[in-house]
């Protein structure tokens, strides 16, 4: 199944003595696929923990290198209409690895582009083992308190 529809949040704090941000980040993405009469839904939660390197590249342009651990759930549903629906789930650890650019717009909104790798973590459904690495490239919409003028 490719092509998750997914949506996340991010919250950051700076470290100033040593020019990063820590950040959380918590995901969730969904997809369905129909083969014959079984219909697959597969849902996936993603709670991420980092660090990030912002740089001034101008007087508002901001491009960013992160990593770190993510720990990742995932339900399995499949519905057949012969047999009860059932579920399964598993989750694992990984680690991930982004890139990307802000643009400050005013003194408290960003916009950007965000690209992020993630690798290593991996699930079992009914002796059938499977990974969730990814990759993906994303819209980036936020807000600021101001704070970062001389990062």
């Amino acid at each position: 199944m490719d092509g998750h529809q997914a949506i996340g949040f991010d919250y950051e704090h700076a470290l100033k003595a040593f020019h990063v941000t820590v950040g959380l980040h918590i995901s969730a993405s969904s997809d369905e696929d129909r083969e014959g009469t079984l219909n697959h839904a597969m849902n996936i939660a993603e709670l991420s923990f980092g660090l990030k390197k912002l740089w001034k590249a101008g007087a508002s342009t901001r491009p960013y290198l992160g990593g770190g651990i993510s720990w990742v759930w995932n339900s399995h549903f499949e519905i057949d209409p012969i047999r009860p629906e059932y579920v399964i789930n598993d989750s694992s650890v990984g680690y991930f690895l982004n890139a990307g650019v802000l643009w400050r717009v005013g003194r408290r909104c960003n916009l950007g582009v965000d690209t992020r790798v993630m690798r290593g973590a991996e699930v079992t459904f009914t002796q059938r083992e499977g990974s969730l690495d990814y990759e993906q490239i994303g819209l980036l919409a936020g807000f600021n308190w101001g704070r970062d003028r001389d990062r």
